[in-house]
């Protein structure tokens, strides 16, 4: 029996909605990790070029995945839709790495929190969803959280920490055009697709930057691409087995691991505001992933009743 059997053992006698939130608790600390090594990273070298080579090898990653489905596993006429797609990428990488190599980790990680709102206000404005006064009220809710951070008018406020909430309507974006490629297009063809289009748009404005890379930043780099890949693919593992409204909780583990890896490896430390901020952005997200899952389980049940 190899190392692996009694662990892989174990976790199948864990009921699945609890070893997904199990596999979701590893995922947020694999992406809290790689903030941290952009953060490192984007100390030595533009930026920029952090963004550019974490998808560059992201993309490689994808290489034995296409090995196996073939050339028909790629083959789309959404290419558009996919183009549009990278652009947003690019804009979440350029925004993300900028905002973690200006500010701390955790607070960044904190603002980052707030696409679910941003979901919520381009579904209603871009796709013609009926946002409720209850999901409505969550969205302030949510944005008096991030007016807690960000404290503007005080002396603490940082313009750069415009940056994450830059990337969350990036990130935004980027999940309602999701939905919309979802519809015909497969999970592997959708990942392939966004990072061939977000790596050359990501190089071009690097190459107004460039510096050629020493083999150790080539190294942490293409760790920190490994590392982001796996989490995920366990990501894509826990929401095979359990709705996205049971995991939302877990993803903000993020923030703990990200204030955790910001205090060992840069001594950041969270002011209480900045914990307070977070907490209620914490409440409104959660309140809109119940109501998000509710609406769509009463169209099921009224279907189910009508059979």
């Amino acid at each position: 029996m190899s190392r692996l059997g009694p662990l892989a053992a174990a976790l199948e006698r864990i009921p699945p909605p609890a070893r997904a939130g199990l596999y979701m608790i590893v995922a947020a600390f694999c992406m809290a990790s790689v903030n941290a090594f952009m953060r490192h990273l984007g100390q030595g070298m533009p930026p920029l070029e952090v963004g550019f080579f974490r998808n560059l090898f992201g993309l490689l990653f994808m290489l034995p995945l296409l090995l196996r489905t073939g050339i028909e596993g790629i083959r789309t006429t959404r290419h558009r839709a996919y183009a549009l797609r990278g652009a947003a990428t690019a804009f979440v990488t350029i925004t993300w790495v900028y905002a973690l190599a200006l500010m701390p980790v955790d607070k960044a990680t904190a603002l980052n929190f707030t696409v679910p709102i941003f979901c919520t206000l381009g579904a209603a404005l871009f796709l013609g969803e009926r946002v409720g006064p209850r999901r409505l009220a969550a969205v302030a809710v949510g944005i008096l959280g991030s007016l807690i951070i960000l404290r503007p008018g005080f002396q603490s406020f940082e313009p750069a920490a415009l940056l994450p909430l830059a990337t969350a309507a990036g990130m935004a974006a980027n999940w309602l055009l999701l939905r919309f490629l979802a519809t015909t297009e497969p999970a592997v063809r959708v990942v392939f697709y966004t990072g061939f289009y977000t790596t050359p748009f990501t190089l071009v404005p690097t190459l107004l930057v460039w510096e050629w890379p020493s083999p150790e930043f080539l190294f942490w780099a293409f760790a920190m691409s490994a590392i982001g890949s796996v989490g995920q693919i366990i990501a894509a593992r826990a929401y095979a087995l359990a709705e996205a409204s049971v995991l939302a909780p877990f993803d903000f583990f993020r923030l703990p691991f990200g204030a955790l890896l910001g205090f060992l490896a840069f001594g950041e430390l969270m002011d209480g505001p900045s914990w307070l901020g977070a907490g209620i952005i914490l409440v409104a997200c959660l309140y809109i992933a119940h109501r998000e899952a509710k609406l769509e389980r009463t169209p099921r049940a009224a279907q189910g009743r009508a059979h």
